[in-house]
C-alpha cells in the first residue's frame, strides 16, 4: 500500500494509485494523499474530510453532478435516465464555484449592511453630539454677552461718574484761576502805574545821563590829545634814555614817570577801552545744546597748535577741543572726545598737560585725577592724590607748574596751595599764602618767563603773585577794593596779567527828583509793603590788564554770564584773550597797535621804576 483514497475510503496500491492518476473513471477522486505525505505540513484534515459523496440509488458511484430543474444531486447513472434527461444539469464542482461566490456575495452584503447601520449611528450620534455642542455655544455666548454688556455698562457709569468729577475739579480750577487772574490784574495796574511813575522818573535822570555823556567825550576828545603828546614826548624819551645810561641821580627820571603815571590815572578807563583792545565777533558753540553745560575751559596744545579745551559739566563724559584759529568752522568741526567714564556728574575740571595732545582731568574732592591722551580717548589713565583735604573740602582749580614738574592745586577750605610730583603724583611740597587777608584761591596762573610766581585770585578782594615761599610779591588792585571781587587771573605770552573783575555798575545809583528827594525811598516810603519792588545797585563785568609788577594798564567790559578766561598764541606775535560762558558763548579780543604800543610802554615805565628806586642801574 502507497496511498490513502477519502473517495474510496481505504488504502490503495502502486498499480490503483497509477489509476487514480489515469483513469477518467478516477477523475473525482481528488482526495488521494501518499502515505509518505501523511506527516508533511501541507497535509491537513481537511483532506480526509471533505470525502465524496456516493449516490443513494447506485451506491458505488460518486455524486458528480446537480439537477437545477429538481434542485437533486445525482451520479451519472441517474443522468441518462428518464428522470433527468431533459433537466437542466451541470457539475457539482461549477455549482460550488457559484455557491462559494453567491455566499461570498452574501457576506460582502452583510458586512455592508453593518458598516452602514454603524455610520448610520455614529452619524446619528454626531448629530445628536454637535447639536449639544451648539446648543452650549449658542448659551456661552449668550452668557458673555451679557457680562459684556454689563461691563460695558458698569464701565460706562464708572466714567460718567469720573467726567462728572473732573469737570467739578476743572471748574472749581477755572474759578480759582479766574479769581487769581482779576487779582493779577488789579495787581498789575498798580504796578504798572507805579512803574510808569518810576519810568517818567528815569527818563529824566537819562536826560541828565546824556547830557553828562556828551561833556564826557568832549573830555575824550581832550584825553586823546593828551595820550598822543604823552607817547610823542621826545623829551621824556631821551631824558629816560640819557639817564638810564650812567648812574646818576634818578631823581629827575622818577618825576617824569611820577608825572606820567598821574596822567595816566587821570584818563577815563572807557578811553582805553575803545583805543587798546579789538573785540571780534563772538562764537557760539553749537556743540552745546542747552545753557550751563560748560564746567571748565582751559588752553591744550594739540598738534602742535594752542587748542581751546571745553568740558561738558552735567554729567563730564564729553570734552570738546576747538582750533579757535578756524574761526568758520571751529564751532562745527570741534573734536569731540566721548570719555569712557560714568557717575561723573559736575565734580570734576580739567587743565592742559605739557606734553602735546594730552590733559588731565581732576577730580573735585581731590582724590584722584584722570590722564587723557587726545590720540586715545578711550585709554584713561587713573591715578590717586594724597591731599590732606576736609571731607567737605573740594578743588577749585589746578594748573600744571611752570617747570612742568608738578601740578599746582588749591582747595576751597584751605590757603594752601598744593604741589603734587609729575611721576607720582604725589604731594612733594605745599605753599602757605603769607597774607592772612587772603581767602583760598578760585583762580590759579602761571607763567613761562618767571617760572617761582603762582598768581592767583581769592574771589573776595585779592588778586596777587607770590612766590615759593608763599610771599607777596605784588598785587593787582580793583577800583574799589571793597566792591570789586577778582574771580579769575591768567598770563600772557607777553607777561601780561589779566584779571576778571566783578565791579558794581557805577553807571546807575540813587536818582532825586525835581524836588530833591531820593525816588526809591519815595517809592519804598509810599508803597512799602503794597508790591514786591527791590531796588538794587547791578554788577558788571571787566577783565583789568596789569604789568608783572602790578601796575594797571587798560581795562574793558566782558559779558555778565562770562564765567571762563584763558589766553590763546595765533601766531608768532599775536595772543587772544578768550572769555567764555557756560551756555557755550566765546568772545575773543586782541589788542591793537596802540594797544600793544601803550601796555610795552607802561609795562616798561613799570619795570624801570622798580630798577631805580631800589639803586640799581
Amino acid at each position: 500500500m502507497v496511498a490513502f483514497c477519502s473517495d474510496c475510503e481505504g488504502l490503495i496500491c502502486k498499480v490503483c494509485f497509477f489509476c487514480h492518476k489515469t483513469m477518467k473513471a478516477m477523475q473525482g477522486h481528488t482526495h488521494v494523499v501518499t502515505l509518505e505525505g501523511i506527516g508533511s505540513p501541507n497535509v491537513s484534515a481537511d483532506d480526509f474530510n471533505d470525502a465524496a459523496s456516493y449516490c443513494s440509488l447506485h451506491t458505488d458511484l460518486i455524486i458528480e453532478k446537480y439537477c437545477l430543474t429538481c434542485k437533486e444531486i445525482v451520479c451519472a447513472s441517474c443522468d441518462p435516465s428518464n428522470t433527468h434527461q431533459y433537466h437542466h444539469v451541470t457539475k457539482i464542482s461549477k455549482s460550488e464555484r457559484l455557491v462559494n461566490i453567491v455566499k461570498r456575495l452574501d457576506n460582502y452584503l452583510s458586512m455592508t449592511k453593518q458598516n452602514l447601520s454603524k455610520q448610520l449611528t455614529d452619524v446619528y450620534d454626531l448629530k445628536l453630539t454637535m447639536t449639544c455642542n451648539l446648543t452650549k455655544v449658542l448659551s456661552d455666548i449668550e452668557m458673555k454677552y451679557n457680562e459684556a454688556i454689563k461691563e460695558i455698562y458698569l464701565e460706562r457709569m464708572m466714567s460718567l461718574e469720573e467726567l462728572e468729577i473732573k469737570e467739578k475739579e476743572i471748574k472749581q480750577k477755572a474759578d480759582i484761576k479766574l479769581q487769581m487772574l482779576k487779582e493779577n490784574e488789579e495787581r498789575t495796574r498798580n504796578e504798572a502805574s507805579t512803574l510808569q511813575m518810576f519810568c517818567e522818573q528815569h527818563l529824566h535822570r537819562l536826560e541828565k545821563e546824556t547830557k553828562q555823556s556828551l561833556d564826557k567825550l568832549q573830555e575824550i576828545s581832550k584825553c586823546e590829545e593828551r595820550i598822543s603828546s604823552l607817547l610823542s614826548a621826545i623829551e621824556i624819551r631821551n631824558d629816560l634814555q640819557k639817564h638810564l645810561a650812567s648812574p646818576t641821580s634818578p631823581a629827575p627820571i622818577l618825576e617824569a614817570i611820577t608825572q606820567v603815571e598821574i596822567d595816566f590815572t587821570s584818563l577815563e578807563c572807557s578811553l582805553l577801552t575803545n583805543i587798546c583792545w579789538h573785540r571780534e565777533q563772538p562764537m557760539q558753540v553749537s556743540l552745546i545744546d542747552g545753557p550751563h553745560l560748560i564746567a571748565d575751559m582751559n588752553k591744550i596744545v594739540c598738534s602742535g597748535k594752542d587748542k581751546i579745551a571745553l568740558a561738558i559739566c552735567h554729567t563730564f563724559s564729553r570734552i570738546i577741543v576747538l582750533d579757535v584759529n578756524d574761526r568758520e568752522s571751529g564751532a562745527n568741526t570741534a573734536d569731540v572726545l566721548e570719555l569712557s567714564l560714568s557717575n561723573l556728574q559736575s565734580c570734576y575740571i580739567v587743565f592742559s598737560g605739557k606734553e602735546q595732545d594730552t590733559f588731565f582731568i581732576v577730580e573735585r574732592n581731590g582724590s584722584g585725577f584722570y590722564l587723557l591722551d587726545k590720540r586715545q580717548p578711550n585709554d584713561l589713565v587713573y591715578s590717586r592724590l594724597d591731599l590732606p583735604m576736609m571731607p567737605s573740602d573740594e578743588v577749585t582749580c589746578a594748573v600744571q607748574s611752570p617747570n612742568g614738574e608738578g601740578i599746582l592745586i588749591s582747595t576751597s577750605r584751605s590757603s594752601t596751595i598744593y604741589r603734587c610730583n609729575r611721576y607720582d603724583y604725589n604731594m612733594m611740597a605745599s605753599v602757605s599764602i603769607k597774607d592772612v587777608n587772603c581767602q583760598p584761591p578760585v583762580s590759579l596762573a602761571v607763567s613761562e618767563t618767571f617760572k617761582d610766581f603762582i598768581f592767583l585770585c581769592d574771589g573776595d578782594k585779592k588778586a596777587m603773585a607770590i612766590d615759593q615761599n608763599g610771599d607777596v610779591v605784588c598785587q593787582f588792585f580793583g577800583k574799589s577794593n571793597q566792591l570789586d571781587r577778582p574771580l579769575k587771573i591768567t598770563v600772557d605770552r607777553s607777561q601780561f596779567v589779566y584779571v576778571l573783575w566783578e565791579v558794581e555798575d557805577d553807571s546807575e545809583g540813587p536818582y532825586n527828583d525835581d524836588d530833591g528827594e531820593d525816588f526809591e525811598e519815595m517809592i519804598e516810603g509810599e508803597y512799602e509793603g503794597e508790591y514786591d519792588i527791590e531796588f538794587t545797585y547791578s554788577c558788571r563785568k571787566v577783565v583789568r590788564q596789569y604789568s608783572l609788577s602790578g601796575t594797571f594798564i587798560s581795562e574793558f567790559d566782558v559779558y555778565t554770564d562770562v564765567t571762563m578766561m584763558t589766553t590763546l598764541q595765533r601766531d608768532s606775535t599775536t595772543d587772544v584773550l578768550i572769555v567764555g560762558s557756560a551756555d557755550g558763548v566765546l568772545s575773543f579780543y586782541t589788542m591793537t597797535q596802540f594797544g600793544r604800543t601803550w601796555s610795552s610802554f607802561i609795562q616798561k615805565i613799570g619795570s624801570r621804576k622798580k630798577v631805580l628806586c631800589s639803586g640799581q642801574t
